[in-house]
């Protein structure tokens, strides 16, 4: 274990289901996606939990630099963008597109994130998050979530996640427009503070236009 991947190919037509990356089995490595952006994903898991890109991170395990756009990701509960479950890090990470659960726990990056998992400088510009409870960022976190924002409004999250026992949200921001998202510096700011020294990464605001790394 422990080898590591980098994204160098970008290539989604919104026309093929995908099985999550790793199947049932765990991340035991990072995941670089160098900045680069997946499009046109569509995952529908039917009855199965737990889902998203990465079905699980291990503790060991790391996900950063990567983006979804025009994604739809379904299944029946624990429904996140990026991963069913987290243990280890997601950081400078973002996702848009669609999340739905027939049941509980459906967020835009995340559906749950356990004890010691990390998920930092993060955004969700998803613009449906459905089910039976739903969040901007996890659905259940055990862990710790700082500075990561979500796009909030009508029919979408008005909180980032539900914190179980100790988990926590440091610096969390919705933002109801993308323009905010776009044009106010304080939210690249946050998600820039945030970043640890380990994570090669730092979004740059483009006036008009969504941060990039």
């Amino acid at each position: 274990w422990g080898i590591s991947a980098r994204l160098a190919v970008v290539d989604g037509t919104g026309s093929e289901s995908v099985t999550p990356l790793a199947g049932a089995s765990v991340v035991y490595a990072t995941f670089d996606g160098s900045g680069h952006t997946m499009t046109g994903l569509h995952m529908d898991a039917g009855t199965e939990g737990f889902i998203g890109l990465f079905r699980r991170i291990s503790s060991i395990g790391t996900v950063r630099g990567l983006h979804l756009r025009g994604a739809t990701v379904k299944g029946r509960a624990y429904v996140g963008g990026l991963a069913g479950r987290n243990y280890g890090t997601i950081a400078a990470c973002s996702f848009g597109g669609t999340v739905q659960a027939t049941g509980s726990f459906a967020a835009g990056i995340a559906g749950s994130n356990f004890e010691g998992g990390q998920i930092t400088g993060c955004y969700s510009i998803a613009t449906q998050v459905s089910g039976d409870t739903r969040y901007g960022i996890v659905g259940t976190n055990y862990g710790t979530i700082t500075a990561c924002h979500w796009l909030t409004g009508a029919g979408l999250p008005g909180k980032a996640a539900d914190n179980i026992y100790d988990g926590t949200t440091d610096r969390c921001l919705s933002f109801t427009n993308a323009t905010d998202l776009y044009n106010q510096p304080r939210y690249v700011d946050a998600m820039n503070a945030a970043l640890p020294p380990s994570i090669p990464y730092r979004w740059t605001q483009v006036p008009g236009g969504e941060p990039v790394l």
